[in-house]
């Protein structure tokens, strides 16, 4: 093995590890939250999706699929949430959402702000493929209202700061 293929692989496991953490960690601290409503924190702010986000400005796609592929099933194995019946629909939902979003940054990286409508077609595409009804998707959609507007937050300061804004 070459010094470079060792640095590599170092960076390769390194970024793995760092965004699964954080995929794992943000929404463990909003699950401490109190539920408002009935409705969950996770539910309500959507924190699963500021890690993808994040590692997507980052470092990429390539790297954004980690955590958006892995983290609902590794939060449901360390703290039981999210349900275990949400597993798919939440990990096609990541998928989607991370995949729509890089479309739009490979465009230009300030459209990294769309992260909200990337989260909304996401939605919409993951409910219509597993056959959620509608008025489910809608007020789904409106629970995360505060969650959509976090997204549009992260996205906005991706879009406009060099530092986190590398990869798109």
């Amino acid at each position: 093995m070459t010094t470079s293929t060792i640095r590599t692989t170092a960076r390769a496991i390194s970024i793995t590890a760092a965004a699964l953490g954080l995929a794992v960690l943000l929404p463990f601290l909003f699950h401490l939250l109190p539920v408002h409503g009935g409705v969950p924190p996770g539910a309500r702010w959507l924190p699963i999706f500021y890690a993808p986000l994040l590692v997507l400005a980052i470092f990429g796609w390539r790297w954004a699929l980690v955590p958006a592929l892995a983290a609902p099933s590794l939060n449901h194995l360390l703290t039981g949430r999210p349900a275990a019946e949400l597993l798919g629909m939440l990990t096609l939902e990541l998928a989607l959402f991370v995949s729509l979003l890089a479309l739009a940054a490979r465009r230009s990286p300030r459209l990294l702000m769309l992260a909200p409508l990337s989260y909304v077609l996401a939605k919409l595409l993951a409910s219509t493929f597993l056959g959620i009804p509608w008025e489910a998707t809608v007020a789904a959609l409106q629970r995360a209202l505060p969650g959509i507007g976090a997204l549009f937050a992260l996205g906005t300061l991706a879009a406009y700061s060099p530092v986190l804004r590398r990869r798109a």
